[in-house]
């Protein structure tokens, strides 16, 4: 797996774009690499890009527990972050779930969310009202 963390010119937020096969130690190493980066602090927001990632098959439980392990050892690094991923296959829906339920189990206070494009991520819902509304600027 590949992976490269953007942080220009995104204030709000580090974008972490993943490409290829995913295992554990890659997203692992990319965690730590986000919480050891130069902007980050407890509680950055993260967008994950995975719509050129491989499907995890069987090695998404694997993945899940190893990510859970992580954010429950790292909670005070990682503060209250909000984790948005941009996937392409229902598989990630479904454990992104399941490693959101099991990170909480472990005292972690991540919140993970999956979208269909990086817009619904960024502006989706009530974000994108309450962020084009403070610029005078009329939602879609």
């Amino acid at each position: 797996m590949n992976w490269t963390i953007d942080d220009t010119e995104l204030p709000a937020f580090l974008r972490l774009k993943v490409e290829g096969m995913p295992t554990r130690e890659d997203y692992v190493s990319a965690w730590q690499n986000i919480i050891h980066h130069q902007r980050w602090k407890p509680g950055t927001s993260v967008l994950i890009d995975a719509t050129l990632r491989e499907p995890l098959g069987s090695q998404a439980p694997i993945i899940v527990e190893a990510l859970a392990d992580f954010f429950g050892k790292h909670n005070i690094d990682l503060g209250s972050a909000c984790v948005a991923s941009i996937t392409r296959e229902e598989q990630g829906y479904i454990y992104k779930r399941l490693l959101e339920y099991a990170a909480k189990l472990r005292g972690a206070d991540v919140t993970l969310r999956n979208f269909d494009d990086e817009r619904a991520a960024i502006f989706g819902g009530n974000a994108a009202r309450l962020y084009l509304s403070k610029r005078g600027r009329k939602p879609c």
